[in-house]
Formats: structure tokens, C-alpha cells, sequence
């Protein structure tokens, strides 16, 4: 049955792994904790809410990196191209801060902060046209219900 086959998987683990099973197979809390710990970090939401908390300790490389990886399974998520927008953008590569931002905005045309930042840019560089346009188009949105 298999509450015996449980059993018998236990005492190999108590016993140091001999036996037909190995000490691999066993779930300990501490290798339970890892696997779903590495789990949990390949699903977008997991991941983006490490690249922000890697983002607010300084370390932009990492940040980019795990926003690269849930774009790379969600390529929508407007919260992860508006971040690395953030962290390009900063780095000086504008003209690619720029095109995350306007695909966050396709995503989401209400994401004031992806707005702004477009805004900001095009205006930086002497693009006052865009700009308009963009401002426009937030005008359709109610930020300050948000």
C-alpha cells in the first residue's frame, strides 16, 4: 500500500538514504524548503517581486536579469517593462527604455508611472510631439482614482 511504501521511504531517509531509494529522494524540511523555494522563483510574480527588492538594495544587474526572465515568460507584464525601463534608462540606454515603456502602455494605457517616464524621455530627447501625444492620451486615464 502506499502508507507502507511512506514507511519504508522514511526509514531508508532515517537510515542515511541505503536501500533502494536514495538519500536524494528524501524530502527533509530544510530540502522541502529549497525545492519549493526554487519553485516558487521560476513564476513571474515571484520573480518580479525579487527583481524589485533587487532593484531597492542597489544591485540594478540582477534587477534586469529577473526582469529579463519574466518577460521572457510574461512578455506583458507591464510592471516588469516599466521597472527595467527604470533601470536602462538610468544606465543611459534610453532609446530601449523608451520602447519598454510604450509596451508597457500598450499593456496597461492607464500605468501613470510608465506615462510619465515616456513623457520625461521623449521630452529629453526634444520630442515634444510624442510627448503631446502621450499627455493626451493620459488624460483619458484617472490617475488620482488610482
Amino acid at each position: 500500500s502506499a502508507g507502507h511504501e511512506v514507511q519504508q521511504g522514511a526509514r531508508r531517509c532515517a537510515s542515511g538514504g541505503r536501500g533502494p531509494a536514495s538519500a536524494t529522494d528524501c524530502w527533509t524540511p530544510a530540502s522541502t524548503r529549497t525545492r519549493l523555494l526554487e519553485r516558487v522563483q521560476q513564476e513571474p510574480a515571484a520573480q518580479a517581486r525579487l527583481a524589485h527588492l533587487s532593484q531597492g538594495r542597489g544591485d540594478p544587474a540582477r534587477a534586469e536579469a529577473l526582469y529579463r526572465a519574466v518577460l521572457g515568460r510574461a512578455p506583458h507584464n507591464a510592471v516588469a517593462l516599466v521597472n527595467l525601463g527604470v533601470i536602462l534608462g538610468s544606465r543611459g540606454r534610453l532609446a530601449e527604455a523608451i520602447e519598454l515603456w510604450r509596451r508597457a502602455l500598450a499593456a496597461n494605457p492607464c500605468l501613470e508611472e510608465a506615462a510619465q517616464n515616456l513623457i520625461t524621455a521623449l521630452r529629453a530627447q526634444k520630442n515634444d510631439t510624442a510627448a503631446a501625444v502621450v499627455q493626451q492620451a493620459r488624460s483619458f486615464c484617472d490617475f488620482g482614482a488610482q
